[in-house]
């Protein structure tokens, strides 16, 4: 239905808590929100780490104002300081206190620098570190990255075993050829060196961009040295032990994993004493067929295809259909040293190998003219053919046109399976070299565990679903799979460099590695096209079960935290606010227990913003106090405290309120009572009469008259 990857955003994923055992036990221990829950939970954490900041500062107060605590008499800058660390609500309200306080004593305090100074850079050091604490408290989202877990509801590996004739042809065979073209754009798109952008698009899907290989450029030749064109410059990939959680995202513990390694081995093959011409009598038609094995139908030539009769070409004169190449495929599978039913072809002793599958790609240019010649051994078009004129500006050029009918190229692949948890010194921690059947085959032969061996089976299931996957490409994009054709123009070929055979095969192993990665992903999330249900093969053990809901995939549709993390913050961050808010309840209640450092724990106490106002009142004789030891003094009741003189507007105080204050208020208080009485019985006769009654006293009169009074008083 689709022939592009499936969006990250798309899949099912399971929310809440689970392992990423990439990360271990213990720090890949995650939990994956939504991602407004998870913006959620990151500006709380933030939050969070600055309520963290401020408790640590009011612990860190608490234990410099008990260090610095004397007894015997100080200066201001001593009291100031004591009070700043009493006082201050934060670190930033504090760290400003006392660099207000050290610039006003700088001239005038006896060593003022070496008394604040330090207090100074630690608390630039806490804001600091904590600020900082603030950003990175975000960093426990990222430090599991992206990976999010498939919850898979539909899992099954694609299987044609249940698939009539009509089926295969309209259903399965169709919509594997959309996935394969599907992965080779990733491939393409996410396998060259300039695809560097993984944070976002299609390359950010799979647990790794891509599965890494090694390139060998002049290789030697993977058959019998007289079949290979050139005994130097062929091509090998190999992508080393690929692992099954990392790589392939297969999320199991150490002991599940297991790695997988798969070497393809290339190279223009010659078919010198393998080819012959053959006349069809009934089409009038030549031929050349190629020997390299029988197929599978019983032919004894493995491919035929129709010479070009390029007389007839200049005779149509470019009034039909432009030239285009043709392309196709004949994989063999080998087990056992033999290939076996399934095979395309069988081939012959010196194209055959015991430990890898073989498959042979033949090309023909057809009426492709090469506009220049090109000695690529695949191509490879040196046979001069015509002038091509430009109609304008009447410029020719020599046309070249392919050597043959139809050239071949031949491919080796290899596969192996290790177990990574047995020693490398072991015979059996790796099985034997085969194709992709026969690797299939052995992998339960290093597993001793039938738990792992069982999940162990099914990934192998899942990969031998694409046997001999160059094959696979080549058949489901058919020409498109050369890149040469993006030079191609209305039948002219432009020109090719010498290793353009190298490019494509490049370009079809990219897409077979793609679609190793595409396929697990396809296999725990189940089927982009319902109609294709019916043919999955599902998981019947528990262990191939949870296998399927344990894929890894990448998206930013979602928020990972780290548990491990956020355990840390928390419990660590709660016991410090916790701590500020009862290490001086709890000093305290032991120091008067055992009757410890009195005069630091009274100092501490009288340095409150509160206590500091009763010293201030209580010096001025004004208010009976009590509680003065705890954290709120009180006076008695009706108590009028000190009123702030501000004639001098530069230097405002304390004053004790006039000798005849408390009797005045006290008069004051009384008349009001009375006109208020007053005032309630004359409302009470206006509601019995139902009139109004004249003369009165009104409330508002009888407050202007006492503050007259008041006045004179003070006078």
């Amino acid at each position: 239905m689709t022939s592009t990857i499936s969006s990250s955003s798309s899949y099912d994923v399971k929310l809440g808590a689970w392992t990423n055992w990439e990360g271990g036990t213990v720090m890949g221990k995650t939990i994956t929100l939504e991602r407004r829950d998870g913006d959620i939970l990151i500006a709380f954490l933030a939050l969070f780490t600055t309520l963290i900041g401020t408790s640590w500062w009011r612990i860190t107060c608490y234990f410099l104002h008990y260090y610095l605590s004397s007894e015997a008499p100080r200066d201001a800058l001593y009291h100031q300081r004591q009070a700043i660390l009493r006082n201050s609500a934060n670190g930033a309200s504090g760290l400003s206190s006392l660099i207000h306080a050290l610039w006003s004593w700088r001239r005038i305090a006896k060593r003022p620098y070496y008394r604040t100074l330090p207090i100074i850079v630690f608390g630039i050091v806490s804001l600091g570190g904590f600020a900082v604490a603030g950003i990175f408290s975000s960093r426990i989202s990222t430090l599991t990255g992206d990976a999010v877990m498939i919850k898979s509801t539909n899992c099954g590996i694609l299987t044609d075993a249940n698939a009539t004739t009509a089926e295969l042809a309209t259903k399965v065979l169709p919509y594997q050829a959309r996935r394969y073209k599907a992965f080779a754009n990733y491939g393409q798109e996410c396998y060259t060196d300039s695809s560097n952008d993984t944070s976002s698009g299609t390359c950010h899907t799979y647990a790794t961009k891509q599965l890494s290989a090694t390139i060998t450029r002049n290789a030697t030749c993977p058959f019998n040295d007289t079949l290979c064109k050139t005994q130097e410059r062929n091509l090998r990939f190999d992508t080393g032990y690929l692992d099954s959680r990392a790589d392939l995202g297969l999320n199991t513990p150490d002991k599940n994993r297991f790695l997988y390694r798969r070497i393809t081995h290339c190279a223009p093959v010659s078919a010198a004493g393998k080819e012959s011409n053959y006349s069809n009598p009934e089409l009038s038609s030549n031929y050349s067929r190629f020997y390299l094995g029988p197929t599978y139908k019983g032919d004894a030539f493995t491919y035929q295809y129709p010479q070009t009769q390029w007389e007839e070409f200049k005779v149509m004169n470019f009034t039909s259909a432009r030239g285009d190449y043709s392309l196709r495929a004949m994989p063999s599978f080998t087990v056992n040293g033999s290939a076996v039913v399934g095979s395309f072809f069988f081939p012959i002793p010196e194209l055959s190998r015991t430990d890898a599958d073989v498959a042979l790609f033949f090309l023909s240019a057809n009426d492709v003219l090469f506009t220049g010649g090109t000695n690529d051994p695949w191509y490879s078009a040196q046979t001069a053919f015509a002038k091509a004129q430009d109609v304008t500006t009447g410029q020719a050029i020599t046309t070249y046109v392919q050597n043959d009918a139809a050239s071949v190229l031949g491919c080796a692949e290899q596969e192996q399976y290790c177990n990574p948890n047995v020693p490398e010194s072991s015979p059996r921690r790796c099985s034997r070299w085969g194709g992709g059947k026969e690797a299939e085959m052995l992998v339960a032969s290093i597993f001793d565990d039938e738990k792992v061996r069982s999940q162990a089976d099914w990934a192998t299931n899942v990969v031998s679903l694409n046997n001999f996957p160059l094959a696979a490409i080549v058949e489901s994009l058919g020409i498109a799979a050369l890149t040469s054709r993006d030079s191609l123009y209305d039948g002219a070929q432009g020109a090719l460099p010498d290793d353009q055979w190298q490019q494509d095969v490049e370009y079809w192993h990219n897409a077979a590695l793609a679609t190793i990665q595409g396929t697990f992903v396809d296999v725990a999330s189940g089927p982009s096209d319902p109609d294709i249900d019916k043919f999955l093969m599902r998981p019947t053990s528990d262990a191939t079960k949870q296998l399927c809901n344990n894929q890894i995939v990448l998206s930013t549709s979602y928020t990972n935290f780290n548990m491990f993390g956020l355990a840390v913050l928390l419990s660590i961050g709660g016991l410090i606010i916790l701590l500020s808010y009862t290490i001086e309840p709890i000093v305290s209640y032991v120091q008067r227990r055992r009757n410890l450092d009195v005069y630091a724990r009274l100092e501490w106490c009288a340095n409150g913003t509160l206590q500091l106002q009763r010293l201030a009142h209580e010096s001025l004789g004004v208010g009976t106090w009590s509680d003065a030891a705890e954290a709120v003094p009180v006076t008695a009741k009706g108590d009028r405290l000190a009123m702030l003189d501000v004639s001098d507007q530069l230097h405002p105080r304390l004053v004790a309120p006039p000798p005849a204050f408390e009797k005045t208020m006290t008069v004051r208080q009384s008349d009001e009572e009375t006109a208020r009485d007053k005032e309630g019985q004359n409302v009470q006769e206006r509601e019995v009469d139902g009139s109004e009654t004249s003369g009165g006293i009104s409330p508002l009169s009888t407050r202007r008259s006492l503050s007259i009074d008041l006045e004179r008083r003070q006078e």
